[in-house]
């Protein structure tokens, strides 16, 4: 009764108003959220060139021999773009995670580039920021093809560098981000990334120990002529033992094949075989080797006869295995004995 009483004048004033009483607040939270994204971006502007800044300043301070306030200075400046670029992606959702992956992985190989100028200490550090990428940039969303890639590229970078530099850490390092990464495959379900992740770990280790020690190897904290006596056996036995997870996940699929793991452990045999033959690697490290890959398949045959038919190349690789391993463990004896003879 009340809105027939009213004219149809008044009732158009009302509406006019009320729409530019709407329009005005939308306005009003336009302008409040565009002032704080500038703020943010201004923030991280900031940031980037103190970054830039700090680098700069480190390059003087180290061209005047003070290395120890150059280091930390270039590192200063790398993590302020590492931190801008993380809050640009997680903090306020400016990019999506491929640009921020992108970015991530430049700040870790300028890392790298300063760890040449200024020492093991940031190449540490870069290692460890470019292995953190994909989970800070949503692992979930990455295709498995690319995450693998990425993190065996980082491995090969990690591992180049431990080589022209006789780094003992960055060594270290890279190879404890292999298993990390190792157990994040097993967690989702990827078995093949968590076979090539094992493999470089292994191939890795056993091609840095052919890298002979300095002259001043000993000062260091970590020798690089223990790292490379110590290496190879440790990657060997725990990259063995961890493939113990792939025979008990494969036996849970529903093809039940064994070819990958089977290629993969007698991969790792040879690798002992040969490392025993060079001098580079315990015996025992091969003892652990061959044991591990007859102890998987033993695994498997255990676990899947309990839920479904062997796989269609059960057989064929169990022979293969045989095979490699006799073969093998022929090549170790007959070197053993030779070096006993002279």
């Amino acid at each position: 009764m009340a809105l027939a009483s009213r004219s149809l004048p008044d009732i158009f004033s009302d509406l006019v108003a009320q729409f530019t009483s709407l329009l005005q607040k939308e306005g009003q939270l336009a302008r409040a959220e565009l002032s704080e994204n500038i703020g943010k971006a201004a923030m991280g502007l900031g940031f980037v060139i103190g970054g830039a800044v700090l680098l700069a300043v480190s390059e003087v301070v180290r061209r005047q021999g003070n290395d120890l306030v150059s280091a930390l200075l270039a590192a200063s400046g790398a993590l302020a773009f590492y931190a801008t670029v993380w809050a640009a992606y997680g903090g306020y959702h400016f990019i999506a995670w491929p640009i921020a992956a992108v970015f991530l992985t430049a700040c870790a190989a300028i890392l790298l580039g300063l760890a040449l100028l200024h020492g093991e200490a940031l190449g540490v550090l870069a290692v460890i920021a470019a292995l953190l990428t994909p989970a800070i940039a949503d692992a979930r969303a990455w295709p498995d093809a690319a995450i693998t890639l990425y993190v065996v590229a980082v491995a090969a970078a990690g591992f180049a560098g431990a080589w022209l530099k006789r780094w003992s850490w960055t060594a270290a390092v890279t190879l404890t981000g292999l298993y990390f990464w190792f157990a994040g495959a097993i967690a989702v379900d990827e078995l093949s990334r968590a076979m090539a992740l094992v493999s470089v770990a292994s191939l890795g280790a056993i091609t840095l120990a052919a890298r002979p020690a300095a002259s001043d190897d000993d000062d260091a904290m970590l020798p690089w002529a223990r790292a490379a006596a110590l290496g190879p056996t440790i990657a060997i036995c725990v990259s063995s033992v961890l493939l113990l997870w792939v025979w008990a996940s494969i036996a849970l699929w529903r093809s039940g094949d064994i070819l990958g793991p089977t290629l993969i452990g007698i991969l790792h045999v040879a690798l002992a075989s040969y490392a025993v033959r060079a001098r580079r690697l315990s015996p025992a490290a091969f003892a652990v080797a061959a044991g591990a890959l007859v102890g998987g398949v033993a695994l498997y045959l255990t676990t899947r006869a309990a839920l479904a038919p062997l796989g269609g190349d059960a057989y064929a690789s169990m022979l293969g295995a045989s095979a490699a391993i006799a073969l093998a463990m022929s090549l170790s004896t007959a070197k053993i004995s030779v070096s006993f003879r002279s």
